[in-house]
């Protein structure tokens, strides 16, 4: 098997929180709540909480029906990540491993489980490949720690050649860490004389690879119908912590980093299995481990750290194959002399579970009878002499932020104290905890190509209360209905139809004064064109919303065009233009201005008639020099009306005419909303200034802020738009630039200050707009409105739903793909929506 095929998920997610529950629960935004029976799940800084409870099928349907997008999607990624050149067949034989080596280990009721998962699952629309999900692929789910170690455990294992092995090239079986994949996790508990309180301070933190760690973002809270109800953190399908983090209603702790891989014994319950029994069953650290050390398979050889909070007790279990070692602190068994304190970090500490990497003592040496520290050994034993005595949550915080400690291939970080875990509660943050963003390497991108980046996240508080159900909410726009038998598939990339002519001609101007004509009969013809390409394809031919909105913002440009020219105190009547190389905002008067000109026509004397007359103008005069005069005389012979009127209002005057025109929408185009769009400031980079917000996720929208300032470098100007945090922004700054704002009003105080300025209205964690709500953590938006401390400037929100939505919806300005439109919708798995909203 590959390495991809081993390597997907040993991982040990963690959580990080905010100041305190009650703030957290504040926190749950009710648009973002979806249910299912009394089964629910909602967003929270980058992790999924979900409830689930009641008999095995039952509670596996809910967390199917809940999480059905999440579990399609996981598949299809630890597919990949198996064989990104053909995932169905890497799929497949982990499918067939699963059926020979493990089904068999689970119990009756984790089998009813997880066939409940793949029932809910299939239900809410989840495949793989065209088929419904099944038990077998749940179950995979489930053992991808162990079949990730699969390998190394058969080179650990005796198989009577061991003696007469060539002793050239081969990688040594007992070496210390896994011989592929990163290092993964630390952990530690402390407790009586170590901590400020006496009580537990318990910690985590996972190291994985990129693509199947973005899953490890559940927190499942499970109440079942016997046992203990436990919270966990896990992947979309767990059953068990995958990351090993769980709390049960026993005051019991487990979690675990993995060490050096022990020998395979195939008849051996699989460690999924034996973790969600603990999880479940055990009362206390002595039936942990006893459920984890009887009849072991051996794979995924871990070193856990265990807490009982209600006796004040910690342990470390050395766990190989038929090897276990216990240390507990009842017995005070301390290592190294750290009294009230173990820690563990991927080496193992007994030499009888360290020999059971070796096949064979008449084999090849191997050197890992003798314990081999390493770097992090030693760090954990100098933190722990600094703060003997007095560890707490600080303690802990610090230490999982520790650049040392926190790998570059961390995943999250999460810890609890005594107090906390009695009440299901534990600090979490999803995402390198150092406070960075982790980008896919160029192999990543290569082998999958939708692979994310891993944002750090605010910390949080995460528990299990559950939030206020609203009977009658309608489900958000951008969020999968549990009810809905199919899973969207991503939308395509829309490039613009090829269009037939509206009409023929190129015009060349007599004089200055005539350059709005023969710029504007070309211009509004290809907006034209696409209109009748649009009704053509349209159903009864009557155009669409989104055929109406996409005409509007193709004509909403040209407004914009002249708006800025104005505000740039270049407004003059079309009548006295006059070429200049000296500047360019005159250009824009006149084109922008030309095309509003011509679409006040076209609804003056009907589309019909003007189409044709243009048509006819145009081939009549094609290469021709042309005079504004000549075009009046032409349309007044052809409709039999004075429009002497409608051109001195239009030509002759500053601004726009009155009345004010209409689109098919019936919506006014010309005094609406905000007379900028989302690229207005990209001619005045020099001018513009990017805000990112400090007062909550503030690395997503410092490191967005970033992406944008290098994409508008690289577009064109390569002009640096220079970045302030909100906190740092004078009223000055703010008065005279383009202001481009990161951030949601809860993130961004100077979103906050001018969100009444912008036609969306903010929840928590949704938006509404154009009456519909939206509510995905990876939705966003951008918007332009104008700047209300200086309407010469526009103002641009660039906001994401969440951390990884703020820097995804950021990264649209490099792809090159954003409509130039006052409004750029972005929800999650829907493509681009881009509408000119009313008057906010």
């Amino acid at each position: 098997m590959k390495k991809a095929v081993i390597t997907a998920f040993l991982a040990l997610v963690c959580c990080y929180a905010v100041p305190s529950f009650a703030a957290t629960d504040k926190r749950i935004d009710p648009n973002t709540v979806q249910w299912w029976g009394p089964a629910y799940r909602y967003p929270q800084a980058g992790w999924i909480n979900i409830h689930i409870e009641g008999e095995p099928h039952e509670r596996g349907v809910q967390h199917g029906r809940l999480l059905a997008p999440e579990i399609a999607a996981y598949v299809q990624a630890l597919a990949q990540f198996y064989n990104p050149k053909s995932p169905e067949d890497g799929w497949d034989k982990t499918r067939d491993l699963v059926k020979a080596l493990f089904l068999r280990g689970f119990t009756p009721e984790q089998l009813e489980e997880m066939d409940g998962i793949a029932v809910g699952a299939s239900a809410s629309g989840a495949q793989f490949f065209g088929r419904h999900l099944d038990i077998i692929d749940i179950a995979a789910l489930n053992l991808t720690n162990e079949i990730d170690s699969l390998n190394d455990a058969l080179a650990a294992t005796p198989n009577g050649l061991d003696p007469v092995k060539s002793a050239g090239g081969e990688a040594v079986a007992g070496s210390l860490h896994p011989s592929h994949g990163p290092v993964r996790c630390d952990a530690f508990a402390a407790v009586g004389s170590a901590t400020k309180d006496g009580k537990v301070v318990f910690g985590h933190i996972t190291m994985f690879d990129l693509l199947p760690g973005n899953y490890y973002n559940v927190w499942l809270d499970v109440k079942p119908s016997k046992g203990h109800r436990f919270v966990m953190q896990t992947t979309p399908g767990g059953i068990h912590s995958g990351m090993d983090y769980s709390i049960n209603d026993a005051g019991l702790l487990l979690s675990e980093t993995t060490v050096g891989q022990t020998s395979f014994e195939s008849r051996g319950i699989p460690l999924a299995a034996r973790i969600r029994q603990a999880q479940q069953y055990a009362d206390n650290i002595e039936q942990a481990a006893s459920i984890l050390t009887t009849n072991s398979n051996g794979l995924s050889t871990t070193e856990w750290i265990l807490a009982d909070v209600k006796k004040n007790e910690i342990a470390l279990l050395t766990l190989g194959t038929h090897e276990h070692k216990l240390y507990r602190s009842s017995q005070k068994e301390w290592i190294a002399g750290a009294e009230g304190f173990y820690w563990s970090n991927n080496n193992t500490k007994d030499r009888n579970v360290r020999l059971e990497t070796v096949a064979s003592m008449d084999g090849r040496p191997s050197d890992v009878a003798a314990l081999h520290p390493v770097k992090r050994d030693a760090l954990w034993l100098q933190l722990y002499e600094q703060n003997k005595g007095k560890i707490d949550t600080d303690f802990a915080r610090q230490v999982l932020t520790n650049p040392e400690i926190v790998l570059s291939t961390s995943v999250d970080a999460k810890y609890t104290t005594s107090d906390m875990a009695q009440q299901f509660q534990t600090w979490a943050t999803f995402g390198p905890s150092v406070g960075v963003v982790r980008y896919p390497s160029v192999t990543d991108q290569q082998d999958t190509p939708v692979i994310k980046p891993l944002v750090s996240n605010p910390w949080v508080v995460l528990g299990n209360d559950a939030p206020i159900k609203a009977h009658s909410q309608k489900i958000a726009a951008d969020l999968h209905d549990p009810n809905d038998p199919v899973i969207p598939a991503a939308p395509q990339d829309e490039s613009e139809p090829d269009t037939e002519p509206a009409w023929h001609g190129t015009l060349l101007p007599k004089n200055d004064a005539d350059i709005w004509l023969t710029t504007a009969f070309a211009n509004y013809e290809r907006i034209v064109a696409l209109e009748k390409n649009l009704t053509q394809k349209a159903s009864s031919h009557k155009l669409s919303q989104h055929d109406v909105d996409t005409l509007a913002v193709k004509l909403f440009l040209y407004r914009a065009r002249y708006e800025l020219a104005v505000r740039a105190g270049q407004d003059f009547p079309l009548s006295q233009t006059k070429a200049n190389f000296r500047d360019d905002k005159w250009y824009d008067v006149v084109s922008g201005k030309g095309v509003l000109v011509m679409h006040a026509l076209r609804s003056e004397l009907g589309e019909q008639h003007f189409d044709k007359w243009m048509d006819e103008f145009g081939l009549a005069h094609a290469g021709q020099e042309v005079t504004t005069g000549q075009f009046k005389s032409f349309l007044e012979k052809k409709s039999g009306k004075d429009l002497s009127t409608f051109f001195h209002d239009w030509l002759d005057k500053t601004g726009m005419a009155k009345p004010v025109i209409t689109d098919q929408s019936g919506l006014p185009l010309y005094t609406y909303g905000s007379p900028f769009t989302i690229f207005t400031f990209d001619s005045e980079v020099e001018q513009s200034l990017i805000v990112y917000g400090t007062q909550d996720e503030e690395v997503a929208n410092k490191e967005a802020a970033q992406v944008l300032q290098k994409a508008l470098q690289r577009r064109k100007h390569h002009i640096v738009a220079p970045i302030m945090a909100d906190r740092d922004v004078t009223a000055a700054d703010l008065q005279h630039h383009h202001l481009l704002l990161i951030g949601r009003p809860d993130s961004n105080s100077i979103v906050d200050r001018f969100k009444g300025e912008m036609p969306v209205t903010f929840g928590q964690h949704s938006f509404q707009i154009r009456g519909t709500t939206y509510a995905h953590p990876e939705s966003g938006l951008i918007l332009a409105a104008e700047n209300p401390l200086n309407r010469r400037y526009s103002m641009v929100l660039v906001a994401g739903l969440s951390s990884l939505g703020t820097l995804t919806v950021t990264q649209q300005f490099s792809e090159g793909a954003l409509t130039n439109g006052p409004v750029a919708l972005l929800p999650y798995n829907q493509g681009e929506i881009d509408f000119v909203p009313k008057q906010h």
